[in-house]
């Protein structure tokens, strides 16, 4: 029996779910070949289950490139006598790779996904489409397969708060999009989506949930938790196109990616698989772009979901259905700003002089505690541009106000030059230009004043209040970039500025005279802003 084990590529996000001392999220993969599907399965499953180690597994995704569904059915007994069944989904592929290595044939490809990542699995069934071409039936797939999409994304439930929305489907290019279209009705366009397109070949179109085999049918995981996602997208149908853009797809999303990249995944088309002329090249290709460091989990599938190539797709970002594509999806890892003892990160001012940083802030089990007096604030010490913020915060006992302050500058005054989030009972989601900080959008929410004590202010009012009751946790998610800024309230855009003052400045969270409670405050953004001012 021949066998070839890929040693098993690992990683531990040190961020937590949005939730009081959870789980760090989890990304570990493993692959392995050989004659015995049962074998090779069961051999790559111990391999996943002893890098995870003590860490709780979610979910697995397993892709796979054995013939036959007597020979997948064996290969996912092997991988279920390890791990449990119920956790089981993915679908069949022409071959894969991990940061390992590169597998063709009778191969099996693992992602493990567990510790504080949240998982929410769907499938759709009987879709309608076996038999059914592109050439003569294009009006009914495109029926059955938007009600397909529609009824997958239908029971994934809350969707506020996704990060990613993993899809393997039976449905090769380019009747992908149709599914995708139906998808995108429940989810809108805005989700992030990766994944591919199972074998097209007769009797290998098989799609895999909770261990159990299933054709036409479509398969959905969408993962939640404080981290982010960077996609980009690239075509090719020669050998020497197919390793120029798998090295220049990886390191463009590397390099857009917000904060430390921890885990690749490239769904990529086995079309471009055909055209190598030796298969470790596009993987070497990738190597040399990210490093041999960064975890890689790929598939070759019938058509892949994620960001067309901007040439193809006219500059447009949006997740679509194609093929002859490799689709990268970078995840990028949130900075805990609560795990040092206070005095390490933050650094105070006051309007009373005598006032410092424990006199006004505790922390104690995660949660940081503003008493509220004497006015003034703690600031995360560095200088930011470009960011994505993320902080969940509630009033323990009367509302009151308080605001989150970016891009702010020195002198330390009640207050600063900044822009403020805001954060006062029944106004969360508006923004406050500061002390003359320049910020616009559109006229009708938008106001200017001047403030006798805190200077040239300007205003732009929230579309919606979604903002939750004292004793209830609400959640902020930031983004700054550039010129413009945006703001999430409980999973809702309810706030976008634009032409706002461009420069570096400091994160500052601000006591008003209300006690205040903040928890899982997470930072992503590029390493090259991370220093100390």
């Amino acid at each position: 029996m021949k066998t070839l084990t890929i040693a098993a590529a690992t990683l531990a996000m040190t961020l937590a779910p949005m939730c009081l001392k959870a789980s760090p999220p989890v990304f570990k993969t493993a692959a392995t070949t050989g004659d015995d599907p049962a074998e090779t399965g069961r051999k790559a499953a111990t391999d996943l289950k002893a890098v995870f180690g003590g860490n709780e597994l979610k979910a697995v995704l397993v892709m796979d490139s054995f013939e036959d569904l007597e020979n997948k059915q064996a290969m996912l007994d092997g991988v279920a006598s390890v791990l449990p069944r119920e956790i089981l989904f993915g679908g069949t592929s022409y071959g894969g790779f991990t940061q390992g290595g590169s597998i063709d044939y009778d191969g099996v490809f693992l992602l493990g996904i567990g510790g504080g990542v949240k998982v929410a699995p769907a499938l759709v069934e009987k879709m309608g489409t076996t038999g059914l071409t592109m050439e003569d039936d294009v009006d009914a797939l495109t029926v059955a397969f938007g009600k397909a999409g529609e009824k997958l994304a239908g029971q994934l439930g809350e969707l506020a708060r996704a990060k990613l929305l993993v899809l393997i489907s039976d449905a090769h290019s380019p009747k992908n999009q149709l599914l995708l279209d139906g998808v995108q009705k429940v989810t809108g366009k805005g989700l992030p989506i990766t994944g591919g397109s199972v074998c097209k070949n007769p009797g290998q179109n098989w799609v895999y949930f909770r261990g159990k085999a299933h054709t036409d049918s479509a398969i959905a995981l969408l993962l939640s938790g404080p981290f982010q996602v960077s996609q980009a997208g690239r075509q090719a149908k020669t050998n020497d196109a197919v390793i120029k853009t798998a090295s220049e797809g990886s390191e463009t999303v590397l390099k857009s990616a917000p904060g430390k990249p921890v885990a690749l995944m490239a769904f990529n088309c086995g079309g471009r698989m055909g055209k190598l002329e030796r298969l470790e090249d596009e993987l070497e290709a990738i190597r040399k772009s990210i490093g041999k460091d960064l975890p890689v989990f790929g598939a070759y599938c019938a058509g892949e979901y994620g960001p067309a190539d901007l040439s193809d797709s006219g500059g447009d970002p949006t997740p679509c259905g194609r093929g002859w594509h490799v689709m990268f999806t970078v995840l990028t890892e949130a900075e805990d700003l609560l795990a040092k003892p206070l005095g390490e990160s933050w650094k105070s001012f006051s309007e009373d002089s005598g006032s410092g940083l424990a006199d006004v802030w505790t922390i104690k089990d995660g949660v940081l505690t503003c008493r509220g007096t004497p006015k003034g604030g703690i600031y995360l010490d560095r200088e930011l541009t470009d960011f994505t913020l993320q902080l969940e915060w509630r009033w323990p006992g009367k509302e009151g106000k308080g605001g989150v302050l970016l891009r702010t500058t020195a002198p330390w005054k009640i207050w600063p030059k900044s822009l403020e989030a805001q954060i006062n009972a029944g106004n969360a989601g508006d923004f406050w230009g500061l002390d003359g900080f320049s910020l616009d959008g559109p006229e009708e929410r938008l106001k200017k004043l001047d403030h006798e004590q805190f200077g040239k202010l300007t205003n732009l009012e929230r579309t919606d209040t979604v903002e939750k009751p004292a004793g209830e946790w609400n959640h902020y998610e930031i983004v700054a970039a550039g010129p413009v800024v945006t703001l999430k309230v409980n999973g809702k855009v309810v706030n976008k500025t634009t032409n706002c003052d461009v420069h570096p400045g400091k994160i500052c969270l601000t006591a008003e005279g209300s006690e205040i409670e903040f928890r899982n405050i997470r930072l992503m953004a590029p390493d090259s802003q991370a220093e100390a001012k």
